[in-house]
């Protein structure tokens, strides 16, 4: 175990805070969508999505493995898009939370949707295998 240092505790506080923020406006705006703290979260099966997501993930893992999933069983659905987040975090406006949850494109030419979903997604055995076999040591920082 290794302690953070105090500026990485800041950052995950902020963090937190975030979240919770983004907790607190989806329970007053739309309460049957799924929650951030709980769901999964996917990406279209293209070119863009899989580019979204690993420039989403590339500042915490150095080769983050973006894998083909399929939903089973859905419970709840939400389409956003993360650039809301992202000028949240910057500047701390909530109608950026209002417009992320009410699916609005922050570009309407260039969205970042993500898709959050509750519910049960199925992984390709080629996917799991490599998971299986690789883990922690391919998805670990450097």
């Amino acid at each position: 175990f290794r302690p953070f240092t105090p500026d990485k505790t800041i950052e995950i506080l902020k963090k937190s805070d975030v979240e919770i923020e983004f907790e607190a406006i989806r329970r007053k705006l739309c309460p049957d969508a799924p929650s951030r703290l709980s769901a999964l979260y996917v990406c279209e099966n293209n070119t863009e999505g899989r580019l979204h997501l690993r420039d989403m993930f590339s500042h915490v893992y150095s080769k983050p493995y973006v894998m083909e999933v399929r939903a089973e069983y859905v419970l709840r659905f939400q389409k956003c898009d993360t650039k809301w987040f992202e000028e949240y975090c910057k500047t701390a406006d909530p109608k950026f939370i209002e417009n992320y949850w009410s699916a609005v494109p922050y570009k309407s030419d260039n969205p970042s949707w993500e898709y959050l979903i509750e519910g049960f997604l199925f992984v390709k055995d080629s996917d799991l295998e490599f998971i299986r076999v690789n883990g922690a040591k391919y998805t670990k920082p450097e």
